[in-house]
């Protein structure tokens, strides 16, 4: 059995599990994520992340998104983060504290960097949930990049 097709049948369980969308089905082949994901290289080179949204029902969203350089710091105050890696690989920092800390008036928290948190390896096949409010970095080596879905699930 392949991995990423499983990892990919997981999000879709998740999402599933008393979603409410538009429509009863929300289908998006392995082929066209893939495909999706390959669009999105060049704008991450040029930026160092690209994401495109598949579908947002309010309650919770899925991404996919590459990634081709370090981001800052980051916290979500009402939302938790799915990440299914399904190419490349980047080091995922949790917990400690956002550097520089800037919140808007969504209760989103960004800044430049995570001080004092816990550094995981991430790589393809992996899953890694970050519950709302934790702060939480990704760091990609020079010359790497890490391909991913992002679930996000609103809390309460």
């Amino acid at each position: 059995m392949k991995l990423v097709p499983c990892c990919m049948a997981i999000a879709l369980f998740v999402l599933a599990a008393g979603a409410q969308t538009t429509s009863p089905t929300d289908f998006h082949s392995a082929q066209d994520i893939q495909s999706t994901l390959a669009s999105l290289i060049p704008t991450s080179h040029a930026s160092g992340y690209a994401s495109d949204k598949l579908f947002d029902a309010g309650t919770h969203s899925l991404a996919l998104s590459v990634r081709t350089k370090s981001g800052g710091g980051e916290a979500h105050a009402h939302y938790d983060d799915i990440m299914i890696v399904v190419d490349g690989a980047a080091t995922e920092i949790t917990g400690g504290a956002v550097v520089d800390a800037q919140t808007g008036t969504d209760g989103e928290t960004r800044g430049s960097s995570v001080a004092g948190g816990h550094p995981q390896s991430i790589a393809k096949g992996d899953i890694i949930h970050i519950l709302a409010g934790t702060p939480h970095q990704m760091i990609v080596a020079p010359g790497g990049s890490i391909r991913y879905i992002v679930v996000k699930i609103k809390e309460g």
